[in-house]
């Protein structure tokens, strides 16, 4: 065999190695860092593609290595250009103060699969993290005393062994009170949702109410579903105030409100209380739903919900109201999907504390790229609307 012959089999053998090479990194990085480089991967694959082209066509061995040096050199340096890419979607996608805790989710991994809908509240110095199990299509629990470094999730509540997308279980509000753990959460089943009831003295071993469900779609608007309680109780009025949203099954519309004096039969309002825009340039034009709603020690009401732009871009957004059902909706997202990363497609589903001691806002959401959906934590110490609703009347 000549020396050319040699030559171009050596650089042959060498771009199929960086092919492989190339693979096998960007399939780790992509599985298991949970960073979402696949515009990286493509790029690379092309660039180690462009090798094979040009050592076919080029027949002179000195040229080839100097293209290859030089095509190697750009495919290294794909790494930190999209890094910096990353980091600017990253700082970017917030607004009014708030942070994104880290580029990674808080709870959830491809080992565990989607975990969504987080709900989360505080029952004395512990942080309870209740949310969705689409492994198990069931309700889950995870604990923490850092509202971060969070233990082992454990099911807390199942839909009797019926696991299937037809009969699941999802979307849990609980709220604690007079020693026990109350929780609200969606049922569906044959195209329709409603909402059931469950109790619980440790926040564990829940036990379902036996006249479920205690709430079904029944007005006009509501359609056939209605799902993704959010449940507050004033102790000024002595009433437990939900709200849920309705209309659509896959995603619902609008946000609805019902009161109630023992937590299980309601009084509906006749209309919902936020709902997309008519207008086709709105920022919220398709969908607004999802809340997570707080009153303040000044009696006012902030609620944390998402709006849609189209069925792909969801944020999070908030309003601020005098009785916690007027309310005026701000027109500026607080957060919003971090492109690259694995909140890059959407961010929804809140659920939001306040942190008294650090005078700090906390804020658990979905973020979810493609079909994984994991949770993820923002903080915001210094807020804009901070002034609005801790200032007395």
């Amino acid at each position: 065999m000549s020396v050319k012959n040699r030559n171009h089999k050596s650089i042959y053998i060498y771009i199929i190695f960086c092919i492989i090479c190339c693979f096998i990194i960007d399939v780790i990085i992509y599985l298991y860092l949970n960073q979402w480089l696949i515009i990286k991967i493509s790029i690379a694959c092309l660039i180690n593609l462009l090798y094979i082209i040009i050592f076919l066509l080029s027949n002179k061995t000195k040229i080839i290595k100097r293209i290859i040096i030089i095509l190697t050199t750009i495919n290294i340096s794909i790494i930190p250009i999209i890094s910096l890419i990353n980091d600017y979607s990253f700082k970017n996608s917030t607004n009014y103060g708030w942070e994104k805790y880290s580029k990674y989710p808080v709870l959830g991994n491809i080992k565990t699969g989607s975990f969504f809908d987080p709900h989360v509240i505080k029952v004395r110095n512990e942080y309870y993290m209740y949310f969705s199990d689409r492994k198990n299509w069931s309700i889950a629990l995870s604990k923490s005393f850092d509202w971060i470094n969070r233990s082992s999730p454990i099911l807390v509540l199942s839909s009797s062994g019926d696991n299937n997308r037809e009969k699941i279980i999802n979307r849990a509000c609980v709220i604690y009170k007079d020693n026990k753990f109350l929780m609200r959460y969606t049922w569906q089943f044959d195209g329709k949702s409603s909402i059931w009831y469950a109790e619980s003295i440790d926040g564990i071993n829940f036990t379902k109410f036996d006249s479920n469900p205690i709430m079904v779609p029944e007005l006009d608007f509501e359609q056939k579903s209605i799902m993704n309680p959010n449940v507050i109780y004033d102790r000024d009025n002595n009433k437990f105030k939900m709200y849920y949203a309705a209309w659509e099954q896959f995603e619902p519309d609008c946000i609805w409100y019902a009161e109630s004096f023992d937590g299980i039969n309601r009084n509906k309002m006749s209309t919902p209380i936020l709902e997309k825009a008519h207008n086709l340039d709105s920022y919220d034009y398709y969908k607004v739903w999802a809340t997570d709603v707080h009153k303040m020690r000044n009696w006012k009401y902030i609620m944390f919900y998402i709006w849609y732009t189209d069925i792909h871009t969801w944020r999070i957004m908030f309003a601020i109201s005098d009785d916690g059902i007027h309310r005026e909706k701000d027109k500026e997202y607080i957060i919003a999907s971090s492109k690259f990363w694995f909140d890059g497609n959407s961010v929804y589903k809140p659920s939001v504390l306040f942190n008294e001691k650090e005078n700090k806002w906390l804020l658990w959401y979905n973020g979810r790229l493609v079909d994984r959906e994991y949770i993820w934590l923002a903080e915001c110490s210094n807020c804009i609307f901070n002034e609005i609703i801790f200032t007395k009347k």
